[in-house]
Parts: C-alpha cells; structure tokens; sequence
C-alpha cells in the first residue's frame, strides 16, 4: 500500500491537533500504509519550532488550533521561503465557502474533514500529494516568480508576478509578490498602490498588510506604516508571530518605544511564545534598560533553557552592567550546546578582556580563529592584547 501513495516509507509527516486521539488516529493510519516517521504538536508555535528544525515532507493540521489557527499557520508557512515547499492538508469538521476561498488563496493541498475513516486518511493524502506535485498548480508559479525574487532576478520576477496578476485575477498573492519586487527595485509608489489594492480584494490577507507596513516605513511615512502594522494584527490577533515582525522592523527603524508597546500587548495576552520574551529583551537592550533586558531575556530561557541565542544576549547584559562571573556562565552554557559558536566565544573574550583575564582571553581568540580563521574582530583583539602585555611590561 506504500506503493499505492506513491510515498517513501522515510517521509516525514508532521500532525498538529490539540486533540491526542486524532493525532493517535492518523498516525494509526499511516502506520497501516507503511508510513512510521511522524512527529506530533498541538499548536502552530511548536509547529513553527519544528518545521525549522527538523525535515518534515508533510503537514496534517487541525483548522481550529486555539490562538493560530491551522489556516494562519498555512499563510506563514507558505510565505516562509524555507518551508512553502511543504504539503498542507487541513482538517476542519466543516469547511464552509470561505473557509475553501482562503485554502485556495494560501495554498492548502486538500481537506479531510472531521471525523474521518482510517481509509479517508491515505486517499487525502495521495489526492494533496498529487496536486501539490501538479506543474500546473499554482503553487507551482508562485513558487517560480518567488524563486526568481529570491534569486535577485528582480526584472523576471516583475514581469512573473505581472503575469501572474492576468492568470489568477481574484488572487492578492500576485499583487503582493510584485509590490515586494517593485520595493526592492526602490519603486516604493507602485508598490504600495500594488498592497493597497490587495488589501482591499482581501483584508484577511495579513502579509499585504506587513508588507504595505515595511514599505511605509521605507519611505519614513511612520503613520501609515503603523496603521498597516495595526491593520494586520487585527486579523490575526493572536499571532504572536506578527508582533515579533512588526516590533522587528521597528526597532531596526530606531522606533523602540513603539515596538516596545507591540511586545508588551503581545505579553498580556499570555501566549508561551519565548521569541517575544527575547525581542523584549533585545528592545530594552537597545535602550540601556538593561535591568529589564535582563528580565526578559530570563523569561525566554525559562520556556528555552538550551537557546544559544538567548543565553547569549543575556551574557552580553550581564557584561554591560559589570556583572561578569554571571555573564561567563550564561555564556558557557551557551556553548555547552553549540561548542563552536563564534559569537559566543568572542563575547566571551570580551568579557574576559573587561575582566583582566588577559591569557584566558587570548585563549578563546585563538579557539575562535581555529574555527573560522578570517574571523577579523578576532584577529584585532589579539593584536590589542599583545599591545596591553607589552604596556604593562614596560609600565
């Protein structure tokens, strides 16, 4: 029967449901075809964590997850360059009229509605594993003009997404990926009427929103950046996925106290996010609120304890207020789980400099440079320790 889904027996399936007896259901079902590799989840956050960490080959989601749903899970993934190559099928107890428009617009490879038969199970799956292989799927060209905007092919993707638009005239998705192109290109007026437009076929659409933000702020029109940033967290409330993005941009656009408030209403609605915790701690870093840095960065490794990156930034605060002993300790458990870590061991270094631990410092450089030799920063610390010996000799 292998052979009947005309799937190896190593793909990897991915079921997200908040119900442990239909996930148990499913992997019954693909256990009877031969299909034993499959991961479970309950929610989209976990989801997310795993499918950029792990090579999953197929995802079976539940429509009505709590907080993000299976279909805001869908629109993420499919706008994820890393994991749009993924086939979706959703499971909804009914699936109404627009519940099939949207499918459609995002991208979904089928539906197995709610209860289902063992048997339901493995015919879904061969129907979305056909149609997501299908060339004339339009999953297929979206996935070509966005293949050639990540390739820096900016004139042929203009004219794809332009082509696009004339073959999928009631799609946004178009109209988006050729506002990004145009934006890119520095056409930032085109651009944005391309995302107002597509905000007005679809206001679900929570992308064309983010990216009407983006490009709002590249034209420091900081109102209407935000307008758009609120207009997308409106439909999609509980995303905690949009506020980490949309603060993103802010901060990097030196807007700190706005994205500051983003974070903090994405903190009152008690979503278990870590990544939010840590842009917190990030935002507050920025601002020399390194007390509250620190708090936010202990937050995100409580729900994290093994984050490298996390572990990481709360070293470096540590190291700004003096607190040096707690900083190495953040920072060699950081590299207990990523030994090689080069920004690990130069903030290490750093702080051994700032300590006087001048030898064990060079050390570290060293450990640095026989990993990755054109490590430059690296290279100009030695220098700068061998000139602080040779002043302390001579002093």
């Amino acid at each position: 029967m292998t052979k009947y889904l005309e799937l190896p027996a190593e793909t990897r399936f991915l079921l997200i449901d908040e119900a442990q007896s239909v996930k148990d259901t499913l992997a019954m079902a693909l256990r009877a075809v031969g299909l034993r590799q499959v991961t479970q989840c309950s929610d989209a956050f976990y989801a997310l964590e795993i499918l950029h960490s792990q090579d999953i080959n197929f995802i079976i989601c539940d429509r009505g997850l709590r907080n993000v749903s299976g279909m805001e899970l869908l629109k993420e993934i499919r706008e994820d360059t890393s994991l749009r190559h993924v086939p979706f099928l959703l499971m909804a107890q009914e699936a109404t009229k627009d519940d099939i428009f949207l499918a459609s617009e995002f991208g979904v490879d089928g539906y197995l509605q709610k209860p289902f038969a063992l048997k339901d199970v493995s015919a879904k799956i061969m129907v979305a594993m056909s149609r997501h292989l299908d060339p004339s799927n339009s999953e297929q060209h979206f996935d070509a003009a966005r293949k050639l905007l990540s390739e820096g092919k900016y004139a042929g993707a203009i004219g794809a997404f332009e082509a696009l638009k004339e073959r999928y005239p009631d799609s946004v998705r178009p109209h988006v990926g050729l506002a990004r192109a145009l934006r890119i290109t520095g056409k930032l007026e085109r651009a944005i009427d391309e995302l107002r437009l597509a905000t007005t076929k679809n206001p679900l659409y929570v992308h064309a929103h983010h990216e009407l933000g983006i490009a709002e702020l590249e034209r420091d029109n900081v109102d209407a950046a935000l307008l758009a940033f609120e207009a997308a967290i409106q439909a999609s409330p509980l995303n905690p996925i949009r506020y980490e993005a949309i603060s993103d941009l802010l901060m990097r656009s030196k807007n700190y106290s706005k994205a500051e408030e983003y974070l903090l209403r994405a903190v009152k609605l008690e979503l278990v996010y870590p990544s939010i915790f840590s842009q917190l701690g990030k935002c507050f870093f920025m601002q020399k609120k390194m007390e509250k840095a620190i708090q936010y960065f202990e937050q995100a490794i409580t729900h994290q304890p093994t984050n490298t990156s996390f572990l990481n930034s709360l070293g470096i605060c540590l190291k700004e207020i003096g607190k040096y002993d707690e900083a190495l300790r953040y920072y060699n458990s950081a590299l207990k789980h990523s030994h090689s870590d080069t920004k690990v061991l130069f903030n290490k270094a750093l702080c051994l400099i700032q300590m006087n631990e001048w030898d064990r410092a060079a050390k570290t450089l060293h450990q640095i440079l026989a990993i990755d030799p054109d490590y430059t920063k690296a290279k100009e610390k030695l220098v700068y320790l061998e000139k602080l010996e040779k002043a302390a000799k001579t002093g």
